[in-house]
Protein backbone atom coordinates (compact mmCIF):
# COMPACT_ATOMS: atom_id res chain seq x y z
CA UNK A 1 0.00 0.00 0.00
CA UNK A 2 1.34 3.43 -0.90
CA UNK A 3 0.56 6.77 0.74
CA UNK A 4 0.77 9.93 -1.30
CA UNK A 5 2.87 12.84 -0.05
CA UNK A 6 -0.16 15.15 0.00
CA UNK A 7 -1.93 12.76 2.38
CA UNK A 8 0.97 12.23 4.77
CA UNK A 9 2.73 15.59 4.81
CA UNK A 10 0.43 17.66 7.10
CA UNK A 11 0.37 15.00 9.80
CA UNK A 12 4.11 14.34 9.60
CA UNK A 13 4.88 18.06 9.78
CA UNK A 14 2.65 18.44 12.84
CA UNK A 15 4.29 15.47 14.55
CA UNK A 16 7.79 16.76 13.83
CA UNK A 17 6.84 20.25 15.05
CA UNK A 18 5.29 18.76 18.20
CA UNK A 19 8.46 16.79 18.94
CA UNK A 20 10.55 19.90 18.29
CA UNK A 21 8.31 21.87 20.68
CA UNK A 22 8.89 19.31 23.43
CA UNK A 23 12.66 19.54 22.96
CA UNK A 24 12.56 23.34 22.93
CA UNK A 25 10.65 23.41 26.21
CA UNK A 26 13.19 21.04 27.76
CA UNK A 27 16.12 23.13 26.55
CA UNK A 28 14.40 26.32 27.77
CA UNK A 29 14.04 24.92 31.28
CA UNK A 30 17.70 23.93 31.35
CA UNK A 31 18.82 27.25 29.85
CA UNK A 32 16.87 29.25 32.45
CA UNK A 33 18.06 27.05 35.31
CA UNK A 34 21.79 26.77 34.53
CA UNK A 35 22.67 29.58 32.11
CA UNK A 36 20.51 32.25 33.75
CA UNK A 37 20.31 34.43 30.62
CA UNK A 38 17.19 35.63 28.76
CA UNK A 39 15.72 32.82 26.67
CA UNK A 40 13.56 34.86 24.30
CA UNK A 41 15.11 33.12 21.28
CA UNK A 42 13.99 29.76 22.62
CA UNK A 43 10.50 31.15 23.06
CA UNK A 44 10.59 32.27 19.44
CA UNK A 45 11.58 28.76 18.35
CA UNK A 46 8.72 27.33 20.41
CA UNK A 47 6.31 29.82 18.84
CA UNK A 48 7.53 28.82 15.37
CA UNK A 49 6.93 25.14 16.18
CA UNK A 50 3.44 25.91 17.47
CA UNK A 51 2.69 27.95 14.35
CA UNK A 52 3.81 25.05 12.14
CA UNK A 53 1.37 22.73 13.95
CA UNK A 54 -1.50 25.14 13.28
CA UNK A 55 -0.44 25.59 9.66
CA UNK A 56 -0.48 21.79 9.24
CA UNK A 57 -3.98 21.69 10.75
CA UNK A 58 -5.32 24.37 8.40
CA UNK A 59 -3.60 22.64 5.46
CA UNK A 60 -5.52 19.50 6.41
CA UNK A 61 -8.80 21.46 6.55
CA UNK A 62 -8.27 23.33 3.31
CA UNK A 63 -9.83 20.82 0.86
CA UNK A 64 -12.70 19.85 3.19
CA UNK A 65 -16.27 21.12 3.25
CA UNK A 66 -17.29 19.52 6.55
CA UNK A 67 -14.80 21.15 8.93
CA UNK A 68 -17.61 22.49 11.13
CA UNK A 69 -19.37 19.10 11.31
CA UNK A 70 -18.82 17.05 14.49
CA UNK A 71 -18.42 13.29 13.99
CA UNK A 72 -18.65 10.98 16.98
CA UNK A 73 -18.65 7.21 17.19
CA UNK A 74 -22.13 5.66 17.30
CA UNK A 75 -23.73 9.12 16.93
CA UNK A 76 -25.10 10.85 13.85
CA UNK A 77 -23.09 13.82 12.57
CA UNK A 78 -24.17 17.22 13.87
CA UNK A 79 -23.25 20.77 12.98
CA UNK A 80 -20.70 22.52 15.18
CA UNK A 81 -19.43 26.11 15.27
CA UNK A 82 -16.78 28.05 13.41
CA UNK A 83 -15.02 29.13 16.62
CA UNK A 84 -12.24 26.50 16.44
CA UNK A 85 -11.23 27.97 13.09
CA UNK A 86 -11.29 31.51 14.54
CA UNK A 87 -9.14 30.45 17.49
CA UNK A 88 -6.73 28.65 15.14
CA UNK A 89 -6.39 31.85 13.08
CA UNK A 90 -5.84 33.99 16.16
CA UNK A 91 -3.35 31.56 17.69
CA UNK A 92 -1.43 31.26 14.44
CA UNK A 93 -1.23 35.03 14.05
CA UNK A 94 0.05 35.45 17.61
CA UNK A 95 2.61 32.64 17.35
CA UNK A 96 3.94 33.85 14.01
CA UNK A 97 4.22 37.39 15.38
CA UNK A 98 6.21 36.27 18.42
CA UNK A 99 8.38 33.96 16.31
CA UNK A 100 9.39 36.92 14.15
CA UNK A 101 9.55 39.74 16.68
CA UNK A 102 10.05 38.20 20.11
CA UNK A 103 9.22 40.74 22.79
CA UNK A 104 9.67 43.63 20.37
CA UNK A 105 6.53 44.25 18.38
CA UNK A 106 7.15 47.38 16.26
CA UNK A 107 6.15 46.64 12.69
CA UNK A 108 8.19 49.40 11.14
CA UNK A 109 11.50 51.05 11.93
CA UNK A 110 14.74 52.40 10.64
CA UNK A 111 17.32 50.30 8.87
CA UNK A 112 17.02 47.46 6.38
CA UNK A 113 16.49 44.60 8.83
CA UNK A 114 13.42 46.02 10.58
CA UNK A 115 11.80 46.84 7.24
CA UNK A 116 12.43 43.34 5.86
CA UNK A 117 11.06 41.80 9.04
CA UNK A 118 7.95 43.98 8.79
CA UNK A 119 7.42 42.96 5.15
CA UNK A 120 7.79 39.30 6.11
CA UNK A 121 5.32 39.72 8.96
CA UNK A 122 2.70 41.44 6.80
CA UNK A 123 3.12 38.81 4.08
CA UNK A 124 2.62 35.99 6.58
CA UNK A 125 -0.41 37.66 8.16
CA UNK A 126 -2.10 38.28 4.80
CA UNK A 127 -1.42 34.74 3.54
CA UNK A 128 -2.54 33.19 6.84
CA UNK A 129 -5.74 35.25 6.92
CA UNK A 130 -6.59 34.45 3.29
CA UNK A 131 -6.12 30.71 3.79
CA UNK A 132 -8.25 30.70 6.97
CA UNK A 133 -10.88 32.82 5.20
CA UNK A 134 -10.95 30.31 2.33
CA UNK A 135 -11.60 27.47 4.79
CA UNK A 136 -14.33 29.58 6.40
CA UNK A 137 -16.07 30.36 3.09
CA UNK A 138 -15.97 26.72 1.95
CA UNK A 139 -17.59 25.49 5.18
CA UNK A 140 -19.94 28.20 6.46
CA UNK A 141 -23.72 27.80 6.18
CA UNK A 142 -26.80 29.10 7.98
CA UNK A 143 -26.85 26.24 10.50
CA UNK A 144 -23.18 26.66 11.43
CA UNK A 145 -23.67 30.41 11.74
CA UNK A 146 -26.65 29.95 14.08
CA UNK A 147 -24.86 27.38 16.23
CA UNK A 148 -21.80 29.63 16.52
CA UNK A 149 -23.70 32.77 17.46
CA UNK A 150 -25.91 30.88 19.93
CA UNK A 151 -22.82 29.36 21.59
CA UNK A 152 -21.13 32.76 21.82
CA UNK A 153 -24.25 34.27 23.41
CA UNK A 154 -24.42 31.45 25.99
CA UNK A 155 -20.76 31.79 26.93
CA UNK A 156 -21.06 35.58 27.15
CA UNK A 157 -24.15 35.27 29.34
CA UNK A 158 -22.39 32.83 31.68
CA UNK A 159 -19.34 35.10 31.96
CA UNK A 160 -21.44 38.19 32.62
CA UNK A 161 -23.54 36.35 35.20
CA UNK A 162 -20.50 34.95 36.98
CA UNK A 163 -18.80 38.35 36.85
CA UNK A 164 -21.86 40.02 38.32
CA UNK A 165 -22.07 37.50 41.15
CA UNK A 166 -18.36 37.85 41.96
CA UNK A 167 -18.57 41.65 41.85
CA UNK A 168 -21.52 41.58 44.23
CA UNK A 169 -19.76 39.25 46.66
CA UNK A 170 -16.61 41.37 46.50
CA UNK A 171 -18.60 44.55 47.19
CA UNK A 172 -20.32 42.96 50.17
CA UNK A 173 -17.05 41.63 51.60
CA UNK A 174 -15.19 44.94 51.26
CA UNK A 175 -17.99 47.31 52.23
CA UNK A 176 -16.99 47.53 55.88
CA UNK A 177 -13.30 47.69 54.98
CA UNK A 178 -13.91 50.55 52.54
CA UNK A 179 -15.85 52.43 55.17
CA UNK A 180 -13.01 52.00 57.67
CA UNK A 181 -10.46 53.21 55.08
CA UNK A 182 -12.49 56.34 54.35
CA UNK A 183 -12.78 57.10 58.06
CA UNK A 184 -9.01 56.63 58.56
CA UNK A 185 -8.32 58.88 55.59
CA UNK A 186 -10.57 61.59 57.00
CA UNK A 187 -8.81 61.31 60.37
CA UNK A 188 -5.38 61.54 58.74
CA UNK A 189 -6.31 64.56 56.65
CA UNK A 190 -7.69 66.26 59.75
CA UNK A 191 -4.32 66.10 61.49
CA UNK A 192 -2.53 69.43 61.07
CA UNK A 193 0.99 69.78 59.67
CA UNK A 194 2.42 70.75 63.07
CA UNK A 195 0.92 67.68 64.75
CA UNK A 196 2.21 65.39 62.00
CA UNK A 197 5.70 66.86 62.39
CA UNK A 198 5.53 66.37 66.17
CA UNK A 199 4.51 62.72 65.80
CA UNK A 200 7.36 62.07 63.36
CA UNK A 201 9.80 63.87 65.66
CA UNK A 202 8.66 61.61 68.49
CA UNK A 203 9.59 58.51 66.45
CA UNK A 204 12.88 60.07 65.28
CA UNK A 205 14.09 61.13 68.73
CA UNK A 206 13.24 57.75 70.25
CA UNK A 207 15.05 55.87 67.45
CA UNK A 208 18.25 57.92 67.80
CA UNK A 209 18.63 56.82 71.40
CA UNK A 210 19.54 53.35 70.19
CA UNK A 211 20.32 51.46 66.99
CA UNK A 212 18.40 52.89 64.07
CA UNK A 213 18.26 53.18 60.33
CA UNK A 214 16.87 55.89 58.11
CA UNK A 215 13.52 55.83 56.39
CA UNK A 216 13.40 58.37 53.56
CA UNK A 217 9.91 59.73 53.07
CA UNK A 218 8.61 61.67 50.09
CA UNK A 219 8.53 65.27 51.31
CA UNK A 220 5.28 67.05 52.06
CA UNK A 221 3.57 69.44 49.68
CA UNK A 222 6.05 72.14 50.68
CA UNK A 223 9.09 69.90 50.20
CA UNK A 224 11.99 71.32 48.22
CA UNK A 225 12.20 69.50 44.87
CA UNK A 226 15.79 70.83 44.56
CA UNK A 227 16.90 68.98 47.70
CA UNK A 228 20.06 66.91 47.24
CA UNK A 229 18.29 63.82 48.59
CA UNK A 230 15.52 63.27 46.10
CA UNK A 231 13.68 61.07 43.64
CA UNK A 232 13.78 62.11 39.99
CA UNK A 233 14.80 65.44 38.56
CA UNK A 234 18.42 65.83 37.44
CA UNK A 235 21.15 63.85 39.21
CA UNK A 236 24.46 64.92 40.70
CA UNK A 237 27.59 63.69 38.93
CA UNK A 238 31.27 64.44 38.73
CA UNK A 239 32.39 67.26 36.40
CA UNK A 240 32.67 65.97 32.81
CA UNK A 241 31.39 62.55 33.90
CA UNK A 242 29.51 60.66 31.19
CA UNK A 243 25.88 59.63 31.69
CA UNK A 244 25.76 55.92 32.72
CA UNK A 245 24.95 53.37 30.02
CA UNK A 246 23.59 49.84 30.50
CA UNK A 247 24.97 46.65 28.93
CA UNK A 248 23.12 47.41 25.70
CA UNK A 249 24.65 50.89 25.44
CA UNK A 250 21.39 52.65 26.33
CA UNK A 251 21.36 55.58 28.80
CA UNK A 252 19.81 54.75 32.16
CA UNK A 253 16.83 56.53 33.69
CA UNK A 254 17.74 58.46 36.84
CA UNK A 255 15.72 57.19 39.81
CA UNK A 256 17.07 58.67 43.06
CA UNK A 257 20.11 59.88 44.97
CA UNK A 258 20.78 59.61 48.70
CA UNK A 259 23.48 60.20 51.32
CA UNK A 260 24.60 57.13 53.28
CA UNK A 261 24.93 58.68 56.73
CA UNK A 262 22.67 55.96 58.16
CA UNK A 263 25.08 53.13 57.31
CA UNK A 264 26.96 52.05 60.42
CA UNK A 265 30.48 52.03 58.94
CA UNK A 266 32.98 54.90 58.59
CA UNK A 267 33.63 54.09 54.93
CA UNK A 268 30.13 55.26 54.02
CA UNK A 269 29.55 58.20 56.36
CA UNK A 270 29.99 60.95 53.75
CA UNK A 271 29.25 59.02 50.59
CA UNK A 272 26.41 59.63 48.16
CA UNK A 273 24.76 57.18 45.80
CA UNK A 274 22.98 57.93 42.54
CA UNK A 275 20.88 55.12 41.09
CA UNK A 276 19.73 54.67 37.50
CA UNK A 277 17.54 52.09 35.79
CA UNK A 278 18.82 50.41 32.63
CA UNK A 279 16.99 48.01 30.34
CA UNK A 280 17.63 44.96 32.53
CA UNK A 281 19.67 46.24 35.46
CA UNK A 282 20.25 48.95 38.05
CA UNK A 283 23.24 51.24 37.56
CA UNK A 284 24.79 52.65 40.76
CA UNK A 285 27.42 55.36 41.19
CA UNK A 286 29.11 56.01 44.53
CA UNK A 287 30.75 59.35 45.36
CA UNK A 288 32.93 60.35 48.37
CA UNK A 289 30.77 63.44 48.94
CA UNK A 290 28.44 65.89 47.27
CA UNK A 291 30.61 69.03 47.50
CA UNK A 292 32.37 68.54 44.16
CA UNK A 293 29.37 67.15 42.28
CA UNK A 294 27.37 69.12 39.73
CA UNK A 295 23.82 68.80 38.44
CA UNK A 296 23.79 66.88 35.16
CA UNK A 297 21.11 67.12 32.46
CA UNK A 298 19.74 63.89 31.02
CA UNK A 299 20.54 63.03 27.38
CA UNK A 300 17.87 63.62 24.77
CA UNK A 301 15.21 60.95 24.73
CA UNK A 302 15.67 59.83 28.34
CA UNK A 303 12.47 60.07 30.37
CA UNK A 304 12.88 62.23 33.46
CA UNK A 305 10.92 61.50 36.63
CA UNK A 306 9.31 64.39 38.47
CA UNK A 307 11.63 65.75 41.17
CA UNK A 308 10.46 64.97 44.72
CA UNK A 309 12.49 65.77 47.83
CA UNK A 310 13.20 63.05 50.37
CA UNK A 311 13.15 63.63 54.12
CA UNK A 312 15.02 61.27 56.52
CA UNK A 313 13.28 59.78 59.53
CA UNK A 314 15.21 57.66 62.03
CA UNK A 315 13.46 54.36 62.67
CA UNK A 316 14.21 52.06 65.60
CA UNK A 317 15.36 48.59 64.59
CA UNK A 318 13.22 45.76 65.86
CA UNK A 319 15.39 42.76 66.65
CA UNK A 320 14.26 39.45 65.21
CA UNK A 321 12.70 36.99 67.64
CA UNK A 322 14.34 34.00 65.93
CA UNK A 323 14.20 31.95 62.78
CA UNK A 324 10.42 31.56 63.07
CA UNK A 325 9.82 35.31 63.31
CA UNK A 326 8.02 36.18 60.05
CA UNK A 327 8.61 39.89 60.62
CA UNK A 328 12.35 39.49 59.99
CA UNK A 329 15.18 41.56 61.42
CA UNK A 330 14.18 45.21 61.75
CA UNK A 331 10.87 44.73 59.95
CA UNK A 332 8.56 47.73 59.63
CA UNK A 333 5.91 46.83 62.15
CA UNK A 334 3.48 49.65 62.93
CA UNK A 335 1.93 47.85 65.90
CA UNK A 336 5.41 47.42 67.43
CA UNK A 337 6.12 51.14 66.93
CA UNK A 338 2.87 52.07 68.69
CA UNK A 339 3.88 49.93 71.65
CA UNK A 340 7.58 50.87 71.73
CA UNK A 341 7.75 54.62 71.07
CA UNK A 342 6.71 56.34 74.32
CA UNK A 343 3.53 58.36 73.92
CA UNK A 344 3.02 57.56 70.24
CA UNK A 345 0.11 55.17 70.68
CA UNK A 346 -1.61 57.44 73.18
CA UNK A 347 -1.31 60.54 71.00
CA UNK A 348 -2.52 58.78 67.86
CA UNK A 349 -5.40 57.12 69.71
CA UNK A 350 -6.55 60.58 70.78
CA UNK A 351 -6.70 61.59 67.09
CA UNK A 352 -8.26 58.49 65.51
CA UNK A 353 -9.96 55.21 66.29
CA UNK A 354 -7.57 53.53 63.80
CA UNK A 355 -4.07 54.52 64.99
CA UNK A 356 -2.28 51.74 63.09
CA UNK A 357 -3.77 52.69 59.72
CA UNK A 358 -3.20 56.41 60.27
CA UNK A 359 0.41 55.68 61.34
CA UNK A 360 0.97 53.90 58.01
CA UNK A 361 -0.23 56.99 56.14
CA UNK A 362 1.96 59.19 58.33
CA UNK A 363 5.12 57.13 57.76
CA UNK A 364 4.65 56.94 54.02
CA UNK A 365 3.41 60.49 53.55
CA UNK A 366 0.75 59.07 51.23
CA UNK A 367 -2.87 58.98 52.33
CA UNK A 368 -3.54 56.12 49.88
CA UNK A 369 -1.34 53.72 51.89
CA UNK A 370 -3.32 51.64 54.34
CA UNK A 371 -0.62 49.18 55.41
CA UNK A 372 2.95 50.48 55.36
CA UNK A 373 5.37 47.80 54.16
CA UNK A 374 8.89 47.40 52.79
CA UNK A 375 7.48 47.50 49.25
CA UNK A 376 6.61 51.16 49.88
CA UNK A 377 9.80 52.22 51.66
CA UNK A 378 13.22 53.73 51.01
CA UNK A 379 15.51 52.45 53.78
CA UNK A 380 19.20 53.17 54.45
CA UNK A 381 21.21 50.98 56.83
CA UNK A 382 20.27 48.00 58.95
CA UNK A 383 19.64 44.64 57.29
CA UNK A 384 17.80 44.14 53.99
CA UNK A 385 14.07 43.47 54.17
CA UNK A 386 14.02 40.71 51.58
CA UNK A 387 10.92 39.88 49.60
CA UNK A 388 12.76 37.02 47.82
CA UNK A 389 15.89 35.01 48.59
CA UNK A 390 19.19 36.46 49.86
CA UNK A 391 21.61 38.05 47.38
CA UNK A 392 24.99 37.36 49.05
CA UNK A 393 27.05 39.64 46.76
CA UNK A 394 30.85 39.72 46.81
CA UNK A 395 33.22 42.48 45.73
CA UNK A 396 34.66 41.92 42.27
CA UNK A 397 38.01 43.36 43.39
CA UNK A 398 38.69 41.64 46.70
CA UNK A 399 35.96 38.94 46.81
CA UNK A 400 34.90 40.11 50.28
CA UNK A 401 31.18 39.97 51.19
CA UNK A 402 29.50 43.28 50.45
CA UNK A 403 27.62 45.37 53.01
CA UNK A 404 23.92 46.12 52.59
CA UNK A 405 23.53 49.87 52.03
CA UNK A 406 19.94 50.63 51.13
CA UNK A 407 16.75 49.41 49.53
CA UNK A 408 14.11 51.39 47.73
CA UNK A 409 10.59 50.93 46.45
CA UNK A 410 9.52 51.42 42.84
CA UNK A 411 9.67 55.19 42.33
CA UNK A 412 8.89 55.01 38.60
CA UNK A 413 5.55 55.99 37.11
CA UNK A 414 4.78 52.62 35.48
CA UNK A 415 5.95 49.90 37.91
CA UNK A 416 9.18 49.46 35.95
CA UNK A 417 10.71 47.40 38.78
CA UNK A 418 7.96 44.80 38.43
CA UNK A 419 5.08 43.79 40.69
CA UNK A 420 5.83 45.46 44.05
CA UNK A 421 9.46 45.70 42.92
CA UNK A 422 12.20 46.53 45.42
CA UNK A 423 15.77 47.54 44.58
CA UNK A 424 18.66 46.50 46.86
CA UNK A 425 22.14 48.11 46.83
CA UNK A 426 25.30 46.64 48.39
CA UNK A 427 28.83 48.02 48.63
CA UNK A 428 32.35 46.95 49.62
CA UNK A 429 33.80 48.66 52.73
CA UNK A 430 37.32 48.39 51.29
CA UNK A 431 36.28 49.63 47.84
CA UNK A 432 33.26 51.90 48.46
CA UNK A 433 33.30 53.14 44.88
CA UNK A 434 32.13 49.66 43.82
CA UNK A 435 28.49 48.77 44.42
CA UNK A 436 26.12 46.08 43.22
CA UNK A 437 22.35 46.30 42.89
CA UNK A 438 19.53 43.79 42.57
CA UNK A 439 15.81 44.04 41.82
CA UNK A 440 13.30 41.62 43.34
CA UNK A 441 9.56 41.53 42.76
CA UNK A 442 6.59 39.24 43.36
Amino acid sequence: MSISLSQAEPHNVAQVAGAALAWIVTVSLGWTRWVGRPATWLGQLAAAAGAIILVALIHDWLPKTDVFVIYRRNCPPRMGSFWPLCFAWLGGAGLQTFALWGRRLPLSGTGTAPRLRAVAWWSLMIAWTLVCALVFVRNINAVALGVSLRGAAEVLGILLGAGGILAGLLWLSTRSESKARRKALADYQAIGAATRAALLALIDSHARRGTFRLLYRIASEKGDAHSLARVGGEPLAGPDEMWPLDDEGQPGKFLLQLPLAGVAHPAWNDRWLTIYLGQHELLVRSYPGAADLVVTAAPNGVTKLAARALEPLAMPIMESLGDDDERGHGALDGAWLLETVPGLGKRLSALTAQPLRVLSMLLDGDDAIADFAVENAILVGGEPELIQGPHEPHCELCQAPMRFLLQFCDVTDNDELGDCGVGYVYGCDAHPEHCRAFVDCY
